[in-house]
């Protein structure tokens, strides 16, 4: 038991002295660390003291470490020998102030975010300095008032240490880990300006700024007068650069400070990066480098291109983390390299200049700025590049001015050439219009003189008494009033191809039938001339893609040459044959050869192979424009006797644009109209009178200004019709209203009212909406044709005319009203939709059908409230319902009545006495006699049957 206390006693003895070693050697460390923290002495009151050997310092790599896990870390000490790294950095001091006074000062200049952990008499208390800090105290006068402090000096305990925590974000911020923080004794609490060169900076920061943001208003204002974008560019370039240094005025860092700290960074770093993009869109638009050096442009748009992409990648990798030394490095690279290569752009650019004083000054501009980077790179100060860009500024208003002026110059010399260019299409546009309104109203002119000659001689070759000679010279005449018209129709033609109204209207067409129809024509002058035609297709059956008129024209010029100037007994051969999706035909004459001169003029206008040729040489230039209109080509070869054309004209219907194809609703109406002769039967005796009184003939409007034509065609239907006459279309729609005719012959072209107007005015009035118009007209063309159907004419007939085809529209005309007033009597009740020839026809009928059922039972309902109701004179309605049902306006009410009898007698059990009455009669024995009169029997019959 002794021996074992004994042993244990041992092991306690050993124990302690185990402990009071690891005691002591912890003592001997903490003794040794507070006796190498040797505390910086401050000797002089308003003396900034700093000492770099005294501080201890320490990297948070984690950024975790709090104040209490700092002070039980060891802390090292040379502070000058630290790198820049990413990290937090805590700094450790001891202060012996040799004097006293009111306030003592700390200043963690040059750092980003600071906390100061000053030791007060039982506690640490916490201060945030530095300029990215939210320290909650406005700068007055200089921002690294941000970075200072003043404690109570009487409030500090100055045995223990003083703590900084050090939070880096800028590049400044990172340089500044290695700085020691200064000390100051003072009783002032004013701003404490450092004895080095940026004790200046506010003053220098509010000039700059100051030149920068007039000169980017100025720049802005000029932008807006002139409207010339090198001045828009400058401004944005010179406001993205005042944003660089705007952020360290003291009223502009408070705004920003209250946001977010970090904006101050944002901010300058913004600046400084558009800044440099902004200068380098500027000088590539200045210089015109995509005009003038377009690969150069492509390089420096992806180098743009770039720039935007790290600004977007750099900011927001500094807003997610701050701190990070990643970000300054990066923007460091990003100086470093945009420095390098576009003093490398601008080298080149110098190398290969231009000889102009804008290219050279703006070289000249870019090298300063440039040079005045750099410099602030290597010295650290951005007053190198502000400087330069003051200077640059004073360069590049004068020279974007004189740019201006250069190209105001340009513009005014462009706008006259412009102005001149647009005169000149102006005067030949008007002069195509002059020709194509000369030519349409030569066309007129001329139509309407062959209309007198063609119809006299029509009527004449009718008759039955013709000698031979008699009928060989009218014939002779007709033949060349024939010709008259077809060389009009040619230089008609040939206008509206000049001046581009001729459009091309394709259409599907079974092609090998019209080619046979076409040469079939001209077989029979082939047989007089005692020439053999022959015609020879290898064309498959099937539809294909063209426009009939322009290929029946092509055509038949050319077989009428053939023909022409062909002697007699030669051949005449025609041929076709599909190739290529394309229509070949050949047409080939003998005994007439063409010289290599005349090939090489034949399709000239109005050239003919020698004085003695005959014609007027427009046919063969009218040819090879419309071959030509229908994307076609065509040849003329020669080689003695033989002269051949071969056209060659696309057929499918990729080869033709939309607007170029017709509707199938259009080519239906196309061929109806083209076709309106053709189906036209010619009566052998007029009869349309017997079904009319025998009295009353119907009446025919004639409005022609021409007053040969005139009386001409009033004498056509003298005997037949009632005629009156106007010779323009403002007298004719005035006599329209005033007379109701059953029929209207009109002119389109006249002096007041045209034709198109005056028909529009009648077919839109209800007095005269239901009077079939027949207009004649000199202008053939199908879009003329075609805008009078859709004003409401009721046919359309070309001059010069036929007679017999004039007779038979107006007489089918007439008849189909006739046909309308008999249906009308078979009806019992009055069916607008059925009856209406239009839709303007249909709301008078409609009106009409209300008028009658309000007012219809009523006796005393005559012709004259009738023709009230209607808004319309007594006569017009009297004219109108005797067009529409053949019957005068009393008629029509008694007509109604009766109807309304038969159906109430059908329908009812009322006595007979009783129905005429509710039907509006007085007297019983007159509406039997007038009952027996329309249905055949007595009421009671009727009712009965």
């Amino acid at each position: 038991m002794a021996r074992l206390f004994s042993y244990s006693s041992k092991i306690r003895i050993i124990l302690l002295s185990f402990f009071a070693v690891i005691i002591h050697a912890i003592s001997s460390t903490a003794a040794a660390q507070n006796a190498n923290m040797v505390p910086i002495k401050i000797m002089e009151i308003d003396s900034m003291s700093y000492n770099g050997e005294d501080v201890l310092i320490l990297r948070d790599t984690s950024r975790k470490l709090t104040f209490d896990d700092i002070q039980k870390v060891k802390f090292k000490n040379k502070t000058h020998d630290i790198t820049p790294q990413s990290g937090f950095y805590w700094y450790k001091f001891k202060l012996e102030p040799k004097a006293y006074a009111d306030k003592f000062l700390i200043s963690t200049i040059y750092s980003d975010r600071a906390t100061i952990y000053a030791p007060y008499k039982n506690h640490y208390k916490q201060i945030k300095t530095g300029k990215l800090a939210r320290t909650g105290r406005p700068i007055s006068y200089d921002i690294f008032e941000a970075s200072n402090f003043y404690f109570p000096m009487d409030s500090l305990d100055f045995s223990k240490p003083f703590y900084i925590k050090k939070m880096p974000i800028s590049d400044t911020g990172f340089k500044n880990i290695a700085n020691n923080p200064y000390f100051m004794i003072t009783n002032h609490e004013s701003l404490v300006r450092l004895n080095t060169a940026e004790n200046s900076l506010t003053r220098y920061h509010i000039l700059y700024c100051g030149i920068l943001l007039m000169s980017s208003l100025l720049f802005f204002i000029s932008y807006y007068l002139t409207k010339d974008k090198n001045f828009l560019n400058y401004c944005f370039y010179l406001f993205f650069t005042l944003l660089i240094f705007a952020p360290y005025i003291p009223f502009i860092y408070n705004i920003l400070n209250a946001l977010d700290p970090i904006t101050v960074h944002l901010t300058n770093k913004t600046g400084t990066l558009a800044a440099s993009g902004l200068y380098l869109y500027f000088f590539i638009e200045i210089l015109d480098l995509k005009k003038s050096k377009p690969k150069f442009h492509m390089f420096t748009s992806a180098l743009l291109y770039l720039i935007f992409v790290f600004i977007v990648i750099y900011l927001f990798l500094l807003i997610i983390n701050p701190y990070n030394n990643f970000t300054v490095s990066a923007f460091k690279w990003f100086r470093y390299l945009f420095g390098v290569i576009s003093f490398g752009l601008f080298v080149y650019l110098a190398i290969k200049r231009k000889p102009n004083v804008v290219y050279t000054v703006v070289l000249l501009g870019s090298f300063l700025l440039i040079a005045g980077n750099i410099m602030a790179i290597i010295y650290g100060s951005i007053f190198y590049f502000l400087n330069t860009v003051v200077i640059e500024i004073f360069i590049f208003w004068g020279i974007v001015n004189y740019n201006y002026k250069l190209n105001l110059e340009k513009q005014v010399s462009t706008k006259f050439e412009l102005d001149n260019e647009r005169r000149e299409k102006e005067g030949l546009k008007k002069l195509d219009e002059a020709k194509s309104n000369f030519f349409t109203n030569i066309s007129h002119e001329f139509r309407t003189p062959l209309t007198l000659i063609n119809g006299p001689i029509d009527e004449q070759l009718q008759r039955d008494n013709l000698n031979p000679t008699e009928k060989r010279n009218l014939n002779i005449a007709k033949k060349n009033s024939n010709r008259l018209l077809a060389l009009i129709n040619q230089i008609l033609d040939l206008s509206k191809l000049e001046s581009g109204h001729y459009q091309l209207k394709v259409v599907e067409k079974e092609l090998l039938d019209f080619l046979k129809a076409i040469c079939a024509s001209y077989e029979y002058e082939a047989k007089k001339k005692k020439q053999t035609f022959v015609f020879e297709s290898k064309v498959p059956r099937g539809l294909y893609y063209i426009d009939t008129d322009v290929i029946e024209k092509i055509l038949s010029n050319l077989i009428f040459n053939a023909l022409k100037f062909s002697p007699q007994g030669e051949l005449i051969t025609v041929s076709s044959e599909i190739l290529d999706d394309k229509l070949n035909l050949y047409v080939e004459n003998g005994g007439a050869s063409i010289s290599k001169d005349n090939l090489n003029l034949i399709f000239s206008r109005f050239h003919r192979i020698d004085e003695n040729t005959v014609g007027s040489g427009v046919g063969l230039a009218l040819t090879k424009e419309l071959v030509e209109l229908h994307k076609g080509t065509i040849i003329a070869e020669s080689d003695h006797p033989v002269t051949r054309f071969t056209i060659s004209i696309p057929v499918i219907r990729a080869s033709y644009n939309d607007s170029e194809i017709k509707s199938r609703s259009q080519k239906e109406l196309y061929h109806e109209i083209t076709n309106t002769s053709q189906d036209i039967i010619i009566p052998d005796s007029i009869d349309i009178l017997e079904h009319s009184s025998d009295i009353e003939k119907p009446i025919l409007l004639i409005v022609e200004d021409n007053e040969d034509l005139r009386h001409y065609i009033a004498s056509l239907f003298a005997k037949d019709f009632d005629i009156h006459t106007a010779a323009n279309g403002k007298v004719g729609f005035e006599k329209a209203l005033k007379l109701v005719p059953d029929i209207i012959i009109t002119d389109l072209m006249m002096p007041e009212y045209d034709g198109l107007e005056m028909t529009k005015n009648c077919k839109v009035h209800d007095a005269t909406s239901h009077i079939p118009v027949v207009m004649l007209t000199a202008k053939a063309g199908e879009e003329d044709e075609l805008i009078g159907l859709e004003i409401g004419a009721d046919a359309y007939i070309s001059k010069p005319f036929n007679t017999n085809i004039l007779k038979a529209k107006i007489y089918n005309l007439l008849d189909n009203q006739r046909k309308l007033q008999e249906r009308f009597s078979q009806e019992v009740i009055l069916s607008p939709k059925d009856i209406a020839v239009s839709s303007y026809d249909e709301r008078f009928l409609n009106n009409l059908q209300t008028v009658i059922n309000d007012n219809l039972v009523e006796s005393d309902f005559n012709a004259e409230k009738f023709a009230a109701s209607l808004h319309i004179s007594r006569m017009q309605l009297h004219r109108k319902l005797k067009a529409i049902t053949g019957l005068s306006t009393t008629e029509f009410i008694r007509s109604q009545r009766l109807k309304l009898a038969a159906e109430l007698l059908k329908k009812s059990d009322i006595n007979i006495s009783e129905v005429g009455y509710s039907v509006g009669f007085n007297n019983h024995s007159y509406f039997t006699r007038c009952f027996k009169a329309q249905f055949g029997s007595s009421p009671s019959d009727y009712s009965n049957s």
